[in-house]
């Protein structure tokens, strides 16, 4: 399977009207006017269209002002085809006009090379008579549209923006926030009559408030696809509040100290651990649910991976991590397939992997894209605990508000590193005891998930404006898919506070 070419148009494009407005993308009806259009001038039949319209609106401000926006209206159509199993083929044209198009179609046949298959390799065939038993049209109902956030683009920017300003600077403290909504609309159209669409919308405000002398941050945030969920106001409070308690930290050495871990920390263990569930790599010794052993078993399917008390599914229909409920053009699978809900850890099991389609036939499993959003929190019948309850229970340890600049140190066990940012303070019989200075640390989610002491209940957690580098996923496949690496908001994360005992915090960091 080639990746997709990109063919994009960067004004607002409507089979209606070219009157741009805040929030408007092609309906369904336009996209699939479109994309038939598209698909009437070629001829090969593995070929499919994935039409994107998205829509954005983006406030930045730092040191208390508006600094800039980040405003756009996007239409991206990315052909999808094997092209004889060739080699990656990539050709962009800002052009739509029917001669352009047809160009760009015969250039990418012309360029591309057929390989041999290696004897693992995946089968992606279209016309495989296999391929059809995966042929499902049966997709999740998700509910992801909120007009409140399409008002929400008119009204943000003079309304909410310059509240959050005055709260922060009546703190006496200095602020840096983004606010942002988006609305997206995809549809997918494959010849042989597969045709699958969405339409989203999403939002997410994050706040840092500083003090001036530089020596104390705090950060809040929320993530919603219903604007009307989002309170500015208590994320400029819970911010303003954190860089208040942080001021004059005090060096507190590093070592595994007991964790006490927010929604906000927990999630940045979490984002990078969806490629690892790919069990190609799995199953090639890649990833921390590798396995070699006498019997030939090459994973943990069916062994204890994390506490029993955890649990981490992947639902299109989550009301809180919902997410388009089908694949779209990626190597990962075949586009426009329905991805169905999946378990993928229960009571601390490895339950599934994720199979791409052609690695599905060639091993007999049900296929499954690899996580896009994940909802990580406890068993029913769990007892659950508040931060507040955590702390209450700690006897010395470290609460941590956010990590920030998060990488993965070893592919194959998960160890990651990264830094505590805009709130971390030593906690001592039961109470925050005084602010900390930040550390680096060193863990792999496998064994902090494996630490567990006590968990909180889930929500989404906001992860801020700035979208992953492509190094964050090298090596563990194409995580997230193409066209969701520098998608913004990022994949939903629901995630619960943790108390985590022994966690390792390695050195002193040199951060606010």
């Amino acid at each position: 399977m080639s990746p997709p070419m990109r063919i994009v148009r960067s004004r607002p494009y409507s089979l209606v009207s070219d009157t741009p407005r805040p929030g408007r993308v092609l309906n369904r009806e336009e996209a699939t006017a479109l994309a038939t259009k598209l698909l009437g001038m070629v001829s090969d039949r593995s070929v499919g269209v994935l039409i994107e319209h998205t829509a954005l609106g983006v406030t930045k401000v730092a040191n208390n002002r508006i600094v800039g926006s980040d405003d756009g209206d996007e239409l991206t159509i990315s052909f999808n085809s094997k092209f004889g199993s060739g080699l990656p083929v990539t050709i962009g044209t800002n052009q739509l006009d029917e001669a352009t198009l047809r160009r760009v179609i015969e250039e990418a046949k012309g360029i591309a090379t057929p390989l041999p298959l290696a004897e693992d390799a995946e089968a992606d065939d279209a016309d495989d008579p296999k391929y059809h038993t995966y042929n499902k049209r049966e997709y999740l109902p998700v509910s992801l549209w909120h007009d409140s956030t399409i008002s929400a683009m008119d009204t943000v920017r003079g309304d909410v923006v310059p509240q959050l300003i005055e709260q922060v600077k009546g703190a006496n403290l200095i602020g840096a926030a983004t606010v942002g909504m988006t609305a997206r609309a995809a549809l997918y159209m494959y010849q042989p009559g597969l045709t699958a669409w969405t339409r989203e919308t999403d939002c997410e405000l994050t706040m840092t408030a500083r003090t001036a002398d530089g020596t104390a941050s705090g950060w809040a945030g929320q993530a919603h696809r219903d604007w009307s969920k989002i309170v500015p106001s208590a994320v400029a409070a819970a911010a303003i509040d954190l860089a208040n308690r942080g001021k004059n930290p005090v060096a507190i050495e590093p070592g595994h100290r007991t964790a006490i871990l927010g929604p906000a920390a927990v999630a940045q263990l979490l984002r990078l651990m969806p490629a690892m569930f790919d069990a190609y790599d799995t199953d090639h010794n890649m990833t921390p649910f590798s396995l070699q052993s006498t019997t030939g078993k090459t994973n943990k399917l069916g062994l204890r991976v994390f506490d029993p008390r955890i649990q981490m599914v992947s639902d299109p229909a989550d009301p809180e991590g919902g997410f388009p409920s089908f694949f779209e053009a990626n190597g990962n699978g075949i586009a426009g397939l329905p991805i169905p809900k999946m378990i993928w850890i229960e009571g601390g099991v490895l339950k599934n992997l994720a199979y791409s389609v052609g690695y599905a036939l060639a091993k007999g499993k049900d296929w499954c894209e690899q996580p896009y959003s994940v909802r990580l929190g406890p068993m029913p019948g769990v007892t659950t605990s508040t931060i507040e309850e955590m702390i209450a229970a700690c006897k010395d340890g470290i609460y941590v508000n956010r990590f920030s600049d998060v990488s993965i140190v070893n592919r194959k066990t998960g160890v990651m590193t990264g830094m505590t940012r805009d709130g971390c303070f030593h906690v001592k019989n039961g109470k925050i005891d005084r602010p900390a200075n930040n550390y680096r640390f060193t863990e792999s989610p496998f064994f902090v998930f494996n630490k567990l002491k006590m968990i909180g209940n889930s929500q989404r957690t906001a992860m801020g404006y700035t979208p992953p580098a492509d190094s964050d996923f090298k090596g563990f496949g194409a995580w997230p898919p193409l066209g969701r690496a520098t998608r913004w908001p990022l994949a939903p994360l629901v995630v619960p506070p943790m108390m985590i005992e022994d966690f390792s915090f390695t050195a002193l960091a040199d951060a606010v």
